[in-house]
């Protein structure tokens, strides 16, 4: 049997941008979070996302699932260098690194972020980019799942999608009954972070790491 890891930014991602891979029930899943809101002073309301998250693996028979709890969602915002309170962006690299080599053996793909980062967050950039350092030898898959990107800095997602070396390996459909199921577990514990439309159908895209 195929095994993936699924490394996103925040917990949610792995629905909300990482649907066709996490409900696979033909693979292997393993899922990596590389930030929490569970004690984010700023972010209280959503701090029952791990708890969640939890509640979806348990639901689709996950193998295993990992949280970097140490480190907020809007990591992209820690300082570079310099003194002060609190982790600086290379503790985070460092941390997420290491995860991705740890739950990456075994594995025959890791799923994240696509190019454009589901609409241009900038956590799900630099969690994309730090896949690709990783130095993990994996064929990376992502989706074409997305809202509207032309409104965000990152401009026409379609252009980078257009240069990138990837081909599609497959189209998605999404069960709108099982998203909603699934969503629900979010909803419940009021920590869901999306108050948009989404697309119901996606491509697949593979490139080597």
């Amino acid at each position: 049997m195929t095994t993936a890891l699924l490394v996103f930014s925040h917990c949610d991602d792995e629905i909300l941008a990482g649907l066709p891979f996490i409900t696979d029930r033909d693979t292997t899943r393993k899922v990596l979070i590389v930030s929490s809101d569970k004690t984010n002073p700023l972010r209280q309301s959503y701090r029952r996302g791990e708890e969640a998250l939890a509640a979806v693996c348990a639901d689709l028979g996950v193998a295993a699932h990992r949280v970097l709890s140490d480190f907020h969602s809007e990591f992209s915002r820690l300082r570079t260098r310099g003194p002060g309170d609190g982790p600086i962006l290379m503790d985070w690299w460092n941390a997420a690194v290491s995860a991705v080599r740890e739950m990456s053996v075994g594995c025959d793909f890791i799923a994240c972020d696509g190019p454009h980062g589901f609409y241009g967050n900038l956590d799900h950039l630099l969690t994309r980019r730090m896949v690709l350092s990783s130095e993990v030898r994996l064929p990376i898959r992502w989706t074409t799942l997305r809202y509207k990107t032309n409104t965000w800095p990152i401009g026409d997602t379609q252009r980078l999608l257009d240069e990138i070396n990837a081909g599609c390996v497959g189209t998605f459909v999404e069960n709108c009954d099982e998203f909603m199921r699934l969503r629900n577990n979010y909803i419940s514990r009021q920590c869901w972070t999306w108050d948009h439309c989404h697309d119901l159908s996606c491509d697949i895209y593979e490139q080597f790491g």
